[in-house]
């Protein structure tokens, strides 16, 4: 039965789900195959199963069409985290989204928890919203040193830049910093719109060239087109993402997505 039909009663359909109704969906109208971002309020769930009960707010992400701000979905528990009354629904269902797909591109495809501490990253357009969340990653879970690429939108640039960051603004002053740093990037992620990046790719490949070893490229935007079968078969858990993330998004959500221009 269609979840659209938002006065339908829904069963939870097993012990691991829960009933929940949407109170903000990020993408609007998403497609069957979209990566969708949510926040909802609880309405059943078994407590002696699941660690949630009628009330909670939650915030997760899920997939295909039926997914509306009022309609009420069964879901498994694992596609849902408990979130921070003090995080609105818009917000949180834009962090959701956000944060799964930065995480899929740092540990699912780049691998990075294995880098070491002499590593470097590049992420480009890491003043916009997409951008600024990975690098809080990268500073929160990896070794690496981070170098943060500007974007094309105004940049908010002192939200999560700690003092070992470098910000560049344009690609002369990334050249600039890369010469200083004797040292060739081995993670290049590009985080922002591809129709108006900031840099000259072609010229940081070419830098990149003349350094050791090979360089690792990840585009987000090829991540966040990829849609849900993405995060499905992906070997984390939703769940597990979003609470490790909690406490930036308890302290740092109003920077990430209202200081800062929407970017996904």
């Amino acid at each position: 039965m269609p979840v659209r039909q938002t006065e339908t009663t829904i069963t939870a359909e097993g012990p691991s789900r829960v009933v929940v109704r949407i109170t903000a969906v990020t993408p609007h109208g998403p497609t069957q195959d979209g990566i969708v971002g949510f926040a909802a309020t609880v309405e059943f769930a078994d407590p002696d199963v699941v660690p949630f009960i009628a009330g909670d707010l939650v915030f997760g992400v899920t997939g295909g069409q039926g997914i509306a701000v009022g309609s009420q979905v069964s879901l498994e528990a694992e596609h849902i985290c408990g979130r921070p009354r003090s995080i609105p629904s818009d917000i949180a269902a834009r962090l959701a989204r956000n944060a799964v797909i930065a995480w899929l591109a740092l540990f699912e495809r780049l691998a990075m928890e294995t880098a070491t501490d002499n590593e470097l990253a590049l992420v480009e357009a890491g003043d916009e919203q997409l951008g600024l969340l990975l690098v809080r990653l990268l500073q929160r879970l990896t070794k690496v040193d981070v170098i943060v690429g500007a974007g094309d939108v105004g940049p908010w640039r002192s939200v999560l830049r700690p003092d070992r960051d470098e910000f560049a603004p344009d690609c002369e002053a990334l050249v600039a910093i890369l010469k200083k740093e004797a040292r060739t990037p081995r993670y290049l992620v590009l985080a922002g719109d591809p129709r108006s990046r900031v840099f000259d790719l072609n010229d940081i490949v070419s830098l990149f060239q003349q350094g050791i070893g090979a360089v690792r490229v990840l585009d987000l935007a090829w991540i966040s087109n990829v849609g849900w079968l993405t995060v499905a078969r992906s070997r984390f858990a939703i769940s597990d993402i979003l609470a490790e993330l909690k406490p930036i998004f308890e302290t740092e959500a109003q920077a990430l997505f209202e200081l800062c221009p929407q970017t996904t």
